[in-house]
């Protein structure tokens, strides 16, 4: 396939010029594993209909250049590359996104050539994150069954994104299941400080939710199981210790 990869200019908070996806057909393989897959909302900002033709293509045999044809994967591309965009520009003006250095690790030391990595949060509930100049993920951390009825509570989005990425700013190392290595992450900062310290949810003044389909079509909201209590994503002693510690960081290096 040849396409041209769209790309926009952020202040995160230094100005740099953000590739949407590395390729085509890592933005296909993206599809297939978060927007097309039916556990994750994205029907929420997306054109349904564009979503479905989409997905009828998911079993078809893998040919040259992918599965799904060029011309409807293009129009994909643009629908994601708009939400996208949107979303990217919310956490830039708010500010609400954090950044550390990462590298992968080799035999558990340090990694070379350490980039950037932004986290940042959308108020539709989106994860999304930047790998040096490029965006690498934008997925849904709410799941629900395509099976039964539900409704989306915009709220629940944001406040389960919030907490999930404070999380992954503040971990020291984690390991990428889709390159199979360990990364290393040092130096989180946090654009605001204030704003990452405490929830300013958009969605709880309007109690906003969004009912999705009709009849035989709905379906509910399903979160998966909560981790245990001593885990450190949901620990909140942790988290604001680690928070407390990299704002001081931030503080000494002014």
């Amino acid at each position: 396939m040849s396409f041209r990869m769209h790309g926009a200019a952020f202040d995160l908070p230094d100005p740099i010029q953000v590739k949407f996806f590395r390729s085509i057909q890592v933005f296909e393989s993206h599809a297939f594993d978060h927007i097309l897959d039916p556990y994750e909302p994205w029907h929420l900002v997306v054109n349904n209909d564009l979503l479905a033709e989409c997905n009828s293509y998911r079993h078809a045999p893998c040919k040259k250049g992918g599965r799904i044809p060029v011309k409807l994967l293009e129009r994909l591309y643009r629908e994601v590359v708009r939400v996208l965009e949107q979303a990217l520009r919310e956490a830039a003006e708010e500010p609400l996104f954090a950044r550390c250095l990462v590298a992968p690790a080799y035999d558990g030391g340090s990694g070379a050539e350490e980039e950037y990595r932004y986290f940042l949060i959308s108020r539709i509930g989106l994860s999304i994150s930047i790998e040096g100049t490029t965006l690498k993920t934008a997925s849904f951390e709410v799941k629900y069954s395509p099976e039964e009825e539900y409704t989306v509570s915009l709220s629940e989005l944001y406040s389960d994104q919030f907490e999930i990425e404070k999380f992954r700013a503040t971990r020291t190392k984690y390991f990428d299941f889709k390159y199979d290595r360990w990364v290393v992450q040092r130096e989180p900062e946090f654009f605001s400080p204030d704003n990452w310290r405490t929830l300013k949810n958009p969605h709880l003044l309007s109690d906003k939710s969004v009912r999705i389909g009709a009849g035989k079509e709905d379906r509910k909201l399903v979160k998966k199981p909560p981790p245990a209590p001593s885990s450190p994503r949901w620990d909140n002693t942790h988290w604001h210790k680690q928070l407390d510690d990299a704002l001081r960081r931030i503080s000494e290096s002014e």
